[in-house]
């Protein structure tokens, strides 16, 4: 589907770029919806899909000064989007870093903390991360590192 920033709304944003929040929250609402799947679609999670939705809009705000030369809007934020959640997923991996067990052959991964609370958080980040990998298309798969 090709959308052009006419399609959305005559000098929307152009509005935007110029900072106008009304237009900001117009954009924002035809547009969260989608966001916020795809990222669901990724991370099968309310909480990083809600995390993921905002910061985007953020960017966009941030970056709203290039709202006018944007030819296809949907793709661009799409693009952004796609871009944040592998960001997101690679710097989850690489946190997740193995630690030898002691006189064992195998590797777990060690919490850096010893809150249960935060344990507990840890321990579903790395299952969401799985499953966000499990996903991946093959090629997107290579480029994270294993753990």
């Amino acid at each position: 589907m090709s959308e052009r920033k006419e399609d959305i709304g005559r000098g929307l944003l152009q509005a935007v770029a110029d900072g106008d929040e009304r237009a900001f929250s117009e954009l924002f609402h035809r547009y969260r919806n989608r966001v916020y799947a795809i990222a669901y679609k990724l991370t099968d999670s309310d909480a990083i899909a809600e995390e993921v939705l905002l910061d985007v809009f953020l960017k966009v705000w941030l970056k709203r000064e290039q709202l006018p030369q944007v030819e296809h809007f949907t793709a661009w934020l799409f693009t952004i989007t796609r871009n944040h959640l592998f960001n997101l997923l690679k710097q989850t991996a690489l946190r997740m870093q193995p630690a030898p067990l002691a006189e064992q052959d195998e590797y777990t991964f060690l919490p850096c903390s010893d809150n249960p609370a935060a344990i507990l958080q840890e321990k579903e980040y790395r299952k969401v991360l799985q499953q966000a990998i499990d996903r991946l298309p093959p090629q997107q798969k290579k480029s994270i590192p294993p753990y």
